[in-house]
């Protein structure tokens, strides 16, 4: 009988340890929700623009155009680098720079969603992740 009570209890413990050891996974969606990483997309009936941000601070935008009935007529396809900054009050910053302009928005990002601000905040782009 007390084989069985020590055994009980080390079963306890042991299931006691593993979900203590669980509770402490990092959730996924945690982990992407601060990150631009990724590949993020816009879209409506006459446009779609996609930016795709590597993990090396460069990307690539492709811009598609698209005619009354749903066919693409213009296709741009351009490299960038970029920068990301946040100030102290906690405002993000990306500088997009391609050949030969470059681009300064704020932002915010979450598991599903990217904003890009522009004209000092007053609109927005909303991206959705890929």
């Amino acid at each position: 009988m007390k084989s069985m009570k020590y055994l009980t209890m080390l079963m306890l413990l042991f299931l006691s340890a593993a979900l203590m050891g669980c509770s402490k996974d990092e959730d996924p969606d945690e982990i992407i929700s601060t990150s631009i990483v990724g590949e993020w997309y816009m879209e409506d009936d006459t446009q779609s623009i996609t930016y795709k941000f590597n993990s090396n601070l460069r990307g690539t935008y492709l811009e598609v155009n698209y005619d009354a009935y749903g066919e693409e007529t213009t296709r741009n396809s351009e490299n960038f680098e970029y920068s990301l900054s946040e100030s102290s009050s906690g405002m993000k910053t990306v500088v997009l720079v391609f050949e030969t302009q470059s681009f300064r928005y704020n932002y915010d990002v979450t598991a599903t969603k990217l904003l890009l601000y522009h004209n000092n905040g007053e609109s927005y782009l909303e991206f959705k992740r890929r």
